[in-house]
């Protein structure tokens, strides 16, 4: 049934769109170092500053680390470089930005011409390449930018260099972090007039908490332009903080600066959460997503996860996809950088936004045919479309990540063949875990012992037999479809469905 379902409305690929991004290009100089070296620099483990004078000699001290590394690097050209990776289409990604007439600056520009990306650099004689330390503690990274040349960018560059000015204006998406806000406001506005005038996209991060604390007038000059933006969320809060919204409630804070004033159009608001899910907010609502999880022994480095993020989400977009999709590639292309140290990837992505299994396919036909029906029980008094059922995947796989079910797990079920059962096997399969059928205890026992890791339980009513042993389900907590109980039970695939 599903296979035939999922074999109809196939699109033809269309053009993909061009995405241009100016920022500030900095040399990344990352390094394991020590709790003590960070207090040294009276620094942070996970934070992101400017460099001031007393940090001068903290780029010398990484130098000389035997894990350091130099990795092309600055949010907007970690995001750029993502997303031409993740698009695999030489010439679709273009970057603007300053940097010096040095070895430094030479290794920049080798680098992105050799990944496939149109760089048009200012370049500058009065200051060095810009540099990044980052300091790696653990899977943590503290960001300490000493922009130098990229601080001295100047609009009047796309007068000068007709190369920068097509690649701005040839661009369907443009994207800045807010970084950007500390040197050149002029050259956002300008990308944001050029993206209202051609009715183009415009998309801007937040970045960093300083940049909303201190740069609080640069940031509303340009938001009126700005239709998607991104950021993480403490970002969100201290937006909110600073702009008296009056709530630390992350959805809230996104579907508030959905509405904040705009030039033309509407605006999406995305903030990531971490390991939690990541809100979207647009006019019609607010919508989480399930990050799946990786094994925390595979986390190498969170340096540019977030950068990552936007890089995955931007390619998809330009593919003509919908936000699903693009939140989807966003999870993934993350997902693939914390592996690594730096901002840095495999030759190719395993292009994770073509659907390659059941759920995802259903979050593909729900953008492609949204009205189609894909399920019909008559007997259960059921019907639903893909736009329908995608979102109840959606829902029920938030509240299943809220119980403490990740990427790996098993939850153990005795539905039967039912609807109950499918939105459960979709939803599970959403975040990477799975749904092993277990009619009583010693089938359950039989599958833990199998090393099959079963957290927890979904079941018909809380006299299920999968119920006798509290002892042999850890949490999360055992959830029922229907009938009462006390304690561990919980009504929640009801409760959701009675809550749309």
């Amino acid at each position: 049934f599903f296979s035939v379902l999922l074999s109809r409305g196939r699109h033809q690929p269309t053009m993909t769109l061009k995405i241009y991004g100016q920022g500030n290009p900095l040399l990344d100089i990352s390094a394991d170092v020590s709790a003590e070296l960070l207090a040294k620099y009276d620094l942070k483990a996970n934070d992101a500053i400017l460099a001031e004078e007393k940090h001068a000699p903290l780029y010398k001290e990484l130098c000389a680390l035997p894990s350091v590394q130099y990795i092309p690097g600055g949010a907007t050209l970690n995001s750029i470089r993502v997303a031409n990776w993740m698009l695999q289409e030489s010439g679709t990604c273009s970057y603007v930005g300053c940097i010096g007439k040095d070895s430094y600056g030479a290794t920049m520009k080798e680098k992105c011409t050799s990944e496939g990306l149109s760089v048009p650099f200012m370049e500058t004689d009065e200051a060095p390449t810009g540099t990044c330390g980052v300091l790696v503690t653990g899977i943590e990274r503290s960001l300490v930018a000493n922009l130098a040349a990229a601080n001295l960018f100047k609009d009047e560059h796309f007068g000068q260099c007709a190369e920068a000015k097509a690649c701005l204006e040839g661009a369907d998406i443009v994207y800045s972090a807010g970084f950007f806000l500390t040197v050149s406001v002029p050259a956002i506005v300008r990308a944001g007039k050029h993206c209202l005038t051609n009715s183009k996209t415009m998309c801007l991060n937040l970045s960093a908490p300083f940049i909303v604390q201190f740069f609080g007038a640069q940031l509303a000059e340009v938001m009126p332009y700005v239709d998607i933006l991104f950021g993480n969320e403490d970002e969100a809060r201290e937006y909110a903080k600073a702009n008296n919204l009056g709530t630390e409630d992350v959805s809230e804070i996104a579907k508030k600066c959905v509405t904040l004033p705009k030039k033309a159009g509407d605006r999406t608001v995305i903030f990531t959460c971490g390991k939690d899910p990541t809100i979207v907010a647009t006019k019609d609502g607010v919508t989480a997503y399930p990050v799946i999880l990786l094994d925390q022994s595979k986390i190498v480095d969170t340096n540019g996860a977030g950068d990552a993020f936007v890089g995955g989400f931007l390619a998809t977009l330009a593919q003509g996809k919908a936000v699903e999709a693009a939140v989807l590639a966003g999870h993934y292309a993350a997902g693939v950088v914390i592996q690594h140290s730096g901002c840095t990837f495999p030759p190719t992505p395993s292009a994770p936004w073509h659907p390659t299994t059941l759920t995802q396919c259903v979050h593909m036909f729900a953008r492609e045919t949204p009205d189609a029906v894909v399920l019909q029980s008559p007997a259960e008094d059921v019907r639903c479309t893909y736009a329908e059922l995608s979102g109840k995947v959606q829902r029920l796989a938030v509240v299943l990540q809220g119980l403490g079910y990740k990427a790996g797990d098993a939850i153990a079920t005795d539905l039967p063949n039912t609807y109950h059962n499918l939105l459960l096997q979709l939803a599970a399969g959403h975040l990477g875990a799975a749904v092993a059928t277990a009619k009583n205890l010693d089938t359950l026992r039989d599958l833990i012992a199998q090393g099959v890791r079963v957290t927890g339980a979904v079941v018909t009513d809380s006299g299920s037999a999968l119920c006798a042993d509290p002892d042999l389900l850890p949490l999360p907590s055992v959830a029922v479809v229907a009938g009462g109980g006390e304690g561990k039970v919980q009504h929640l695939l009801d409760e959701l469905l009675a809550a749309e």
